[in-house]
Formats: structure tokens, sequence, C-alpha cells
């Protein structure tokens, strides 16, 4: 069973967010890359890479280097 706090730790939170970034650095580039070529996929792309750091942003809003609370 997955320990409920495995997500949530101070250092699992850093990573999570480092992972997240650079996972949305190759979304961005080929948004960067639709957009040229003039097709309007990419600012799906672009919107789609928005919502979901604001939805990490407000998830993790108030976290510093204690972490999460405890999660239940």
């Amino acid at each position: 069973m997955v320990d409920s706090n495995s997500f949530t730790g101070a250092d699992k939170v850093k990573r999570n967010a480092k992972l997240t970034a650079f996972a949305a650095i190759p979304v961005l580039i080929l948004a960067v890359v639709l957009l040229a070529q003039g097709i309007t996929a990419g600012w799906i792309l672009v919107i789609l890479a928005v919502v979901i750091w604001v939805l990490i942003w407000i998830r993790f809003s108030g976290v510093g280097t204690k972490g999460l609370p405890e999660q239940k």
C-alpha cells in the first residue's frame, strides 16, 4: 500500500515540481513550433500547460521547507 505522505514530504514536493517543470518544457517547445507553423493547436498546448501550473500552484501554495501537512 502507498503511504499517504509519499508524495507530500518537502523533498517529494520539490522533486515533483521539478519533474513537472521538466515535463512542461517539451510541451511548450512543441507549442511554439506549432504556433510558428500557424497551427492553432499550439494554443491548446500553451493553455494546457498554464492550467496544469495553476493547479499545481494552488495545490502547493503555502508549502514551505517542511512539506505539506499530514494527508488523511
